[in-house]
């Protein structure tokens, strides 16, 4: 039996540890090479404080008693010095390596390492947990999205609070986070408001939070075409004329849209929810037909 050991001092590699040496015993005590270990944390504690279901990967592979090689890998485990240091003082990490039915082997901490690891989380105070796995690596978050004609809902808050967590815990680990927001500003689902503004607005200034403003024009269009379908022509007449940039539709395309970003601004603080790029659909609409024209060109696509 080969003696080893593992320093737990750094708090932070446990994980990493554990799969070393879970990975040597397996090596030792059945000449298997393996490449991937998973190390969980069991949700019952009962079940210790770490969990690793390798015994039963290799059995099922090599036709082997789970619970069997569960027992000798444990029992190659307990033969390691798991330490960490502390005040000078050499402690276990571990007080029981154990192997369960059906083929688990379950990792239990010390009450010093419990210890140790508390003062660990009060000595790194915000600090605990982060990590420089990012570092020198750039990712995007892109999220909330919403169509600037009426004002955001609930579903638009879920995307706004899981954009902005993720994009705080790449930034925890290290990564440069790119807030993007890409904004749908450009199409007939906004000269729905655009059109019963037209209609029934009066030049009138917003009296509410201005995407309610917004959308309520936007659900007076929905109410107005169950009366009259044939509402759906002046629609596809007005997003014509602002294809055209026809300047009248263009500044009162401008002034809904702006109404929209207005009345969000007030939402997106409340939420605490921040961006560091805007994309506008409306920019790249020039671009966007011409792609398509090119495709259509190099026969890649086809009108239908």
């Amino acid at each position: 039996m080969l003696s080893m050991s593992f320093d737990l001092t750094r708090y932070r590699d446990i994980n990493k540890i554990l799969v070393e040496s879970v990975k040597n015993a397996v090596k030792n005590v059945l000449d298997v090479e393996v490449q991937n270990v998973s190390i969980e944390k069991p949700e019952n504690p009962g079940f210790g404080d770490y969990s690793t279901n390798i015994a039963m990967t290799i059995a099922k592979t090599k036709h082997l008693n789970p619970n069997e090689v569960a027992r000798k890998v444990a029992t190659e485990l307990q033969s390691y010095d798991f330490v960490f240091q502390n005040n000078s003082l050499t402690y276990p990490a571990f007080k029981k390596i154990e192997a369960v039915l059906p083929g688990f082997i379950n990792f239990h901490f010390s009450d010093e390492f419990l210890k140790f690891g508390m003062i660990f989380v009060i000595e790194e105070k915000e600090n605990y947990g982060s990590s420089k796995i990012g570092d020198n690596k750039k990712i995007i978050v892109e999220f909330s999205q919403p169509n600037p004609n009426k004002p955001m809902h609930i579903g638009h808050a879920r995307n706004n609070f899981l954009g902005s967590s993720l994009s705080e815990i790449f930034k925890f680990v290290g990564f440069d986070v790119i807030r993007t927001n890409y904004l749908n500003d450009w199409g007939t689902h906004i000269c729905k408001s655009m059109l019963m503004y037209r209609k029934y607005g009066n030049n009138r200034e917003p009296d509410k939070k201005t995407d309610h403003f917004v959308g309520d024009f936007y659900i007076k269009y929905e109410q107005e075409e169950e009366q009259n379908p044939g509402i759906k022509e002046e629609l596809s007449a007005l997003f014509i004329k602002m294809e055209a940039g026809d300047p009248e539709t263009l500044k009162l395309w401008e002034k809904i849209v702006g109404w929209a970003y207005k009345g969000w601004e007030q939402t997106y603080k409340d939420e605490n929810v921040e961006f560091d790029v805007w994309m506008y659909q409306s920019n790249y609409k020039k671009t966007g037909k011409e792609i398509v024209q090119l495709a259509l060109e190099k026969g890649i696509a086809e009108k239908d």
